[in-house]
């Protein structure tokens, strides 16, 4: 009835593989990618097939090495938790010997701005943490994996908070203003100069992005692999997802750039090794997305934060903010447009101009 014909496979054993009771694996003769033959896979019960999937499954030694990329990923992903909490003690540090020095109230609604869009987020992604437990339904698995996050993302905005305050500290400390707030009388001109080279920021480090995953796709074999807990089709609102943008804008370039290059800087007084390495920590944070081999995405994350780190030396938070926030939403919005549905296509394409908004916004409200 499927269209396939039963005299090109040969039925597989099934002690092999241990499979349960009723199903039966047919393996094709002529059908294969690579080493990979055709596999059709059908369930039984009472006597009538209640399943039927067609797989590749990829051999053994795909599998193994496919387990030692994830096994580096995940040391990665450690190495720059641990490197990112070491950071936000020493915020914490600096905030408490200086407090009557600190600013408190720098930083705090961009936290908070922060800590809504990724709680709202949160809250779009019910269908994929639903897809993390299995392929059936798991509502209670789900709820409980919500709160999880909400928690962690929580004390993320809280660490954010604690880097953005730290952060405003040293660049004081090193004779520099820290970004315009609204009180300062030039906020509006700030913010729409920050808007303007933010952009032209954004498009160059796209240029080089796209640049490299030419380079990596054709000289070094590097491939991707979908992740249904990233996919706009597992979101209850996709046209939400682009606003994740600013989130990862405020709380990466707050931890670091305004707190990391500036330990650094304080620490080394070399600028160079003050942007490599809070680059180096983003970009392990980035190794756990599926791109293969992993060290693809360490060394574009790392190139890209050298540009977010000598914008912000060069122009300050606010560009920073401003080109991580264009850069994002555009990427983003390129997910909405491929959707396939032609209002979320128009909805994506108005994510490119979103920072633009916000930032004239800003400028004409004050």
């Amino acid at each position: 009835d499927m269209g396939f014909d039963p005299a090109a496979f040969t039925l597989a054993g099934s002690a092999a593989d241990k499979r349960p009771p009723g199903e039966f694996v047919f393996v094709s003769k002529t059908e294969r990618i690579g080493e990979a033959p055709l596999e059709l896979h059908v369930q039984t019960a009472n006597g009538q097939a209640v399943s039927f999937r067609p797989a590749f499954p990829p051999p053994e030694s795909f599998t193994l090495w496919q387990q030692m990329q994830d096994e580096r990923s995940a040391l990665m992903t450690r190495i720059s938790l641990f490197a990112s909490l070491l950071m936000a003690l020493a915020a914490l540090i600096l905030v408490v010997r200086q407090r009557k020095q600190i600013d408190f109230a720098r930083g705090a609604l961009l936290s908070i701005v922060f800590l809504a869009i990724y709680v709202s987020n949160n809250y779009n992604l019910m269908p994929a943490f639903r897809t993390m437990h299995g392929s059936g339904p798991s509502e209670p698995d789900a709820v409980l994996y919500l709160w999880i996050s909400n928690i962690y993302v929580a004390l993320m905005a809280l660490s954010s908070y604690f880097a953005l305050v730290a952060g405003s500290r040293l660049t004081l400390d090193r004779g520099e203003r820290p970004w315009a707030v609204w009180r300062d009388a030039d906020f509006g001109g700030q913010v729409k100069q920050a808007m303007s080279s933010g952009y032209v920021i954004a498009l160059f480090i796209l240029g080089i992005q796209q640049a490299l995953f030419f380079a990596a796709t054709e000289l070094f074999d590097v491939w991707a692999v979908n992740d249904p807990t990233d996919s706009v089709y597992n979101m209850l609102h996709p046209e939400w997802f682009p606003l994740l943008a600013w989130s990862a804008a405020i709380s990466e370039e707050a931890v670091y750039r305004v707190l990391g290059v500036s330990l650094m800087l304080k620490l080394t007084r070399r600028p160079f090794v003050a942007v490599l390495v809070p680059s180096v920590i983003w970009a392990m944070s980035h190794t756990q997305y599926p791109v293969y081999p992993v060290y693809t995405r360490l060394v574009e994350v790392s190139v890209i934060g050298i540009v977010f780190g000598y914008a912000y030396l060069r122009y300050g938070f606010l560009t920073a903010l401003f080109a991580h926030a264009a850069m994002d939403s555009i990427l983003m919005g390129f997910s909405l447009m491929y959707s396939g549905d032609d209002r979320q296509a128009a909805v994506g394409l108005a994510y490119f101009f979103a920072p633009a908004v916000v930032g004239w916004l800003l400028h004409r409200l004050h």
